[in-house]
């Protein structure tokens, strides 16, 4: 599936996610945290894809980096230790992962909702139920919602 798919899946989890915990949990979302479940729904469901050179998520996260380590150097050191590990994380992903390895696993689903740890804080919110829910979808989109295997996290060199 390509992003714009995976795009519409992620987003339409997304207001799945919003009704559920508004309706069943009775959690009211403040304005930000809209704000947060939209980025939610734009991020989340292409993350998976970090460990493909081409896709959509390294080039945005690679220009995200480069912006925030540029913020960090001219205003504060927590963007440059975000955009160090931002590019750190990506180009390790992007570079040295299989496409459908590690990152395309149930076990990335659950952790992928840490990400959120530096804005929300360790304390429960409904926001990281949505994250994993978001990261989910897109391996119920691509036919493998159940992964578990993390085989394949190095990639072996290429044979021609």
């Amino acid at each position: 599936m390509n992003y714009k798919g995976h795009l519409t899946v992620g987003l339409i989890t997304a207001v799945g996610c919003f009704l559920f915990v508004k309706s069943i949990l009775n959690y009211e979302f403040a304005g930000t945290e809209l704000f947060i479940l939209l980025a939610i729904g734009i991020s989340f469901p292409l993350l998976a894809d970090i460990d493909h050179r081409l896709s959509i998520i390294v080039k945005y996260f690679l220009i995200g980096s480069a912006l925030s380590v540029s913020l960090g150097y001219l205003f504060s050191t927590d963007f440059l230790i975000y955009g160090i590990i931002l590019l750190d994380i990506t180009v390790i992903c992007a570079c040295f992962m299989p496409h459908r390895g590690p990152t395309h696993s149930i076990q990335a689903s659950l952790l992928s909702p840490l990400l959120l740890y530096p804005i929300l804080g360790w304390k429960w919110h409904p926001l990281y139920l949505c994250a994993f829910a978001v990261y989910w979808s897109h391996l119920w989109a691509d036919g493998i919602p159940f992964k578990t295997t993390m085989k394949g996290a190095v990639k072996k060199g290429d044979k021609k």
